[in-house]
């Protein structure tokens, strides 16, 4: 997760959210998503899968959020916070205690869902 930053006209700021951001023209959502985590967390942290969800801002300027699943394949120390004030990894529990974007509160029932997939896999 990634703390957002307390900048004027920022969106939510100081609120924790997913890594990620916009879709420059002529870019597809992969490569897109590939930039950003390079730019946010100094490397990509491992392979783009599958898109998990979309989801619609409903606020003053709509936008549609695409969220996909990343596994995560480097070493914890390969990751650099670029942007934001602060990243961290959270418990579904912790999660509910932190104040979140609308994108991740509206949305936690899905991520649980994605993340009780996985762990009743293994």
């Amino acid at each position: 997760m990634q703390q957002r930053d307390n900048t004027p006209g920022l969106p939510f700021p100081n609120t924790w959210t997913l890594f990620g951001g916009l879709v420059e023209s002529g870019e597809s959502l992969e490569a897109a998503l590939k930039r950003e985590l390079i730019e946010e967390l100094g490397c990509l942290p491992g392979s783009i899968e599958s898109e998990l969800f979309q989801w619609a801002w409903q606020g003053d300027d709509p936008d549609l959020n695409h969220i996909f699943t990343v596994y995560f394949q480097v070493g914890l120390s390969d990751l650099v916070l670029m942007e934001g004030q602060a990243m961290g990894w959270y418990s579904l529990e912790s999660l509910k205690r932190l104040v979140l974007t609308p994108l991740v509160s509206e949305n936690i029932s899905k991520i649980s869902a994605f993340i009780a997939g996985i762990t009743k896999d293994k």
